[in-house]
């Protein structure tokens, strides 16, 4: 029962783990206030240290031993896919999910414009979101133009070794196929058709894996198979029902005249 003081809980929804070449194991978990759900998801209240899902990354140096030395990723985000700079162990991106309600102060028609979440919804922000960390996950900043659209969340973050990066994520409100984001060097641009890309990841092209139905649900992680061909699999509900794995295979075609 709630005794006046605040109890924390802790969820790991959907998030992975990344490894450094040094052997440091690191994954995200939801440290959040919790007194029966009465106060943890009040953004009105006065002290806004409470309110979010805290998402905060743990690294282990021994293997999974033991797990310590927090980092808050970002207060109001979940379900986190890291992906490491493989010339660069010191930068991380992670392709999250941000979600909360109005904040003191906020202007709804504003953020309700900003996140294309519906009129007078509970959660306005309920978004994919890309964070980046250029010291090791020491700290984690918004990567600006990385807020994408309202629904697009339950993604992951693959990047290989020629630098090319690819989020998939849920395609959106009603969508649940798998829609794809690609930049081809290292983040710095994303695929919108153009022959320079964009800057700005919510600017870029959605490349659609997979389509609704069957839709998916949970994460879609992403390996590569061979050189610009991967493999992206996920859940859904097969014919009779039932919950199935599947995968496809697709490729990154060169630009015409390249």
């Amino acid at each position: 029962p709630y005794s006046g003081g605040y109890n924390n809980d802790a969820d790991q929804d959907y998030n992975s783990f990344v490894e450094l070449s040094d052997g440091t194991m690191m994954t995200a978990i939801g440290l959040l206030y919790d007194d029966g759900g009465d106060n943890w998801d009040n953004y009105q209240m006065a002290d806004q240290s409470i309110p979010g899902l805290h998402e905060t990354m743990i690294r282990s140096s021994d293997g999974g031993k033991t797990w310590g030395d927090p980092t808050l990723m970002h207060q109001y985000v979940a379900e986190t896919s890291m992906a490491i700079d493989p010339n660069d162990p010191s930068h991380i991106l992670a392709k999250t999910r941000i979600q909360r309600m109005l904040l003191p102060g906020e202007n709804r028609a504003k953020v309700e414009s900003l996140t294309g979440c519906r009129a007078g919804a509970a959660w306005p922000y309920k978004n994919g979101i890309l964070l980046e960390s250029t010291d090791g996950g020491c700290s984690f900043r918004e990567v600006k133009g990385g807020l994408i659209g309202y629904y697009e969340h339950r993604g992951t973050i693959f990047w290989a070794p020629n630098d090319v990066i690819v989020i998939a994520h849920n395609g959106g409100v009603n969508d649940y196929s798998v829609q794809a984001r690609i930049s081809l060097d290292g983040g710095k641009t994303w695929v919108d058709g153009m022959k320079t890309g964009t800057p700005l990841l919510n600017l870029s092209t959605k490349f659609q894996l997979v389509p609704s139905p069957p839709g998916h649900s949970f994460t879609t992680p992403t390996v590569e198979i061979s050189p610009n061909n991967y493999l992206t699999t996920y859940a859904h509900n097969n014919a009779a029902g039932k919950l199935a794995i599947s995968g496809v295979f697709w490729h990154i075609e060169p630009a015409s005249g390249n």
